[in-house]
This record gives C-alpha cells, sequence and structure tokens, in this order.
C-alpha cells in the first residue's frame, strides 16, 4: 500500500531502493550531482533523484560490488556527454547600453 503523506518521489524511491543498498543510491546521487555541477547546471534535487534511480535499477542486477562501480561509471559516463553548459542568456538592451 502507498501511504497518503508520502510524496510521489518517496513512493518512486521505495519501489527501487532496498535499506540494504542505499549506499548504491548515494554514490549514484553523489556522482550525478558533480557531473552536473561541472557542466554548470544545478538541477533540482528531484529531477536528480529520478535519474539516479534509473541508474540504481540497472546496476542493481550485478552481483559483484566492482560490476557495480563499473556499470555506475558507465551509465553516467555515457550520460554525461548529453550534458552541455547552460546556455547564456540574451543580451538585454541594458546590457547593449552599458557597453
Amino acid at each position: 500500500g502507498t501511504n497518503a503523506s508520502n510524496t510521489p518521489s518517496d513512493d518512486y524511491a521505495a519501489d527501487v531502493e532496498p535499506p540494504k543498498n542505499y549506499d548504491w543510491m548515494g554514490e549514484i546521487l553523489g556522482l550525478l550531482g558533480d557531473v552536473y555541477r561541472f557542466a554548470g547546471h544545478n538541477p533540482p534535487p528531484d529531477s536528480l533523484y529520478h535519474e539516479a534511480a534509473d541508474i540504481y535499477k540497472g546496476i542493481i542486477q550485478w552481483d559483484k560490488s566492482e560490476d557495480r562501480s563499473k556499470a555506475i561509471t558507465l551509465a553516467i559516463g555515457m550520460m554525461s556527454s548529453n550534458i552541455k553548459p547552460p546556455e547564456a542568456a540574451p543580451e538585454t538592451t541594458e546590457d547593449k547600453l552599458r557597453a
């Protein structure tokens, strides 16, 4: 059953995070956050959490820790090539006058 006080994110997370594997989710979240910050983004935690959960679903099938670590690195590496730096805001009329 679903607790009425849970948010959709809580329900989503409960489906993918067995208590014994919280450390894997934490590792994925940390690495994803680093990749986004390096690219100049600051995604909302909920968005980051859903991406991490999708990667988690893929790596949890691996039995060995070394295999999971490699799968995480590969998944984030493949995903990071699609993360582009944020576009600069267009120059405003006020900016042009100051120049």
